[in-house]
């Protein structure tokens, strides 16, 4: 199931009331396993968490997901992202230049949220690493 986002028209967007967290995963109905809980304890990656994310596979969607989808062209309000499309989202932080992206998103009509360069250093390697372990991502919205 995908959901539209539609920057433009946020005060009448329902997903724009709706929460949304987000979790790697091995597949739709399967948790990450304890050597892949281990990569991301090591990595260390720093990012918001949500309602029911907070670890370190996990993140707060709602707060990233207008920045995600200006990166890589994918919406997070998807129930689930393949680890194939994960890894092209994954190339797409990796081809950014943070500076470059905040500079561009300056005046956007649906830039509300504060994000900082170190905001998308994180989500590159949260992303990276994803991509690395073969992981797709589970959204709860």
């Amino acid at each position: 199931m995908t959901l539209e986002f539609d920057f433009e028209d946020r005060e009448h967007d329902p997903l724009e009331r709706a929460g949304l967290d987000t979790f790697a995963a091995r597949t739709p109905g399967e948790d990450l396993n304890g050597k892949d809980l281990e990569a991301f304890e090591q990595a260390n990656i720093y990012l918001m968490g949500g309602l029911f994310s907070h670890n370190g596979g996990s993140f707060h969607g709602k707060h990233y997901a207008t920045l995600v989808s200006y990166i890589t062209g994918e919406s997070l309000y998807q129930e689930w992202i393949a680890p194939e499309t994960v890894e092209k989202m994954a190339e797409a932080f990796n081809r950014c230049d943070p500076e470059q992206v905040l500079a561009d998103i300056q005046n956007e009509v649906w830039r509300s949220r504060e994000y900082t360069t170190g905001e998308i250093v994180e989500l590159r390697r949260f992303f990276s690493l994803c991509a690395e372990l073969g992981l797709g991502l589970r959204n709860w919205f």
